[in-house]
């Protein structure tokens, strides 16, 4: 099933002409930073660029990064967000020295905040078992070339054992069709993690064009989607264990909804499936971007948008006292929303 990569060049805006707003279903009474701590990372795949794993830019410093995490708590909290949903990026986040003692600091000043890394999950299982308790949300993004799969369940089943709420993306990669099927039935039949589901790549992870992928492909992969089997059976031990976390908050993103605002009328869509069909595209539209995502960049400069207006800067964190955190969000000037962060938040016509 090996696959020739395409890419899609025509956006579908079918949707945004019978809706005029897309939010995501659990509300919008949150933030969440989108932090890419560094560029090291031991993976080196080649739909990404140099620039994301060369490690070319050193980690953050940990008392000035601290002193960052309190303001931007402070001045989302004052606008009325009511929760500060931390999300990791690298690189590799878990590759840093400092990980630990850092975000012991981050939840000893905000024990509400959410904090949720998207990680490849390759670090050892004894390194999983040491750190488990920093965690709230754990997105493993599998990368066909480098990970294995194997490995990737167990540091799920150790995660969700322990009552973080644990998701894997398997990045849908065409040269390596067959292998990406056959990691998404084993995620299915053996992982405990809440949920399984296929991700669409760009081209290199930094740009906008969404790969095109064959209806078989496709088809085979999201026959796995949702809920793994093993959560299908009867386990009450480990039931529980999810009950208590799915009730104590919900997990933040990914569902979303295009709403007519006039009439009543909804569809709901994934966040994924909005980029995989090409209704990734809101131009003229106002998206909150800055209101409801911010994003700090590998050189610890600050914006709204993880991927859109990246030269609107309100400051960086290794000068927190002066960062100039956003009121309101952009009207849209893309022809796409290429990052999931950036396709999560609300969007409505204006």
């Amino acid at each position: 099933m090996v696959q020739e990569i395409k890419f899609i060049n025509k956006s579908n805006t079918s949707l945004n002409e019978d809706f005029n707003r897309y939010d995501p279903i659990m509300g919008n009474d949150y933030i969440l930073i989108d932090w890419m701590m560094g560029n090291t990372c031991n993976y080196s795949c080649s739909y990404c660029h140099p620039t994301v794993y060369d490690g070319s830019l050193p980690w953050p410093e940990v008392e000035t990064g601290i002193k960052f995490v309190k303001r931007a708590t402070d001045h989302y909290r004052s606008i009325g967000k009511n929760k500060i949903v931390w999300n990791l990026l690298g690189g590799e986040p878990t590759v840093w020295k400092d990980f630990s003692k850092f975000f012991t600091a981050v939840k000893e000043y905000d024990p509400d905040c959410i904090v949720r890394i998207l990680t490849n999950g390759s670090r050892t299982l004894g390194w999983w078992e040491r750190n488990k308790h920093l965690f709230d949300e754990l997105i493993i993004s599998f990368h066909p070339e480098k990970a294995d799969y194997k490995h990737c369940t167990e540091v799920a089943n150790i995660l969700t054992d322990a009552g973080v709420l644990v998701s894997i993306q398997v990045c849908m990669y065409p040269p390596m069709a067959e292998y990406c099927v056959e990691s998404m039935k084993y995620f299915h039949e053996h992982c405990r993690a809440s949920g399984v589901m296929s991700k669409s790549l760009q081209e290199t992870l930094i740009d906008d064009r969404t790969m095109l992928y064959e209806d078989e492909f496709l088809k085979e992969m999201r026959k796995y989607d949702g809920e793994p089997k093993t959560l299908m059976v009867e386990d009450p031990h480990l039931t529980h264990k999810l009950n208590k976390k799915k009730q104590s908050r919900p997990a933040y993103g990914k569902m979303m909804r295009f709403v007519n605002t006039h009439t009543g009328k909804t569809e709901f869509i994934q966040a994924n499936d909005t980029m995989s069909s090409g209704r990734n595209s809101w131009r003229g539209w106002m998206c909150n971007i800055g209101i409801e995502t911010l994003k700090v960049d590998e050189k610890g400069r600050v914006s709204s948008g993880s991927s859109c207006f990246t030269n609107l800067r309100h400051g960086t964190i290794q000068d927190p006292d002066n960062i100039e955190f956003p009121t309101t969000g952009r009207i849209c000037e893309y022809d796409w929303c290429s990052c999931v962060a950036d396709v999560e938040v609300t969007k409505y016509k204006i």
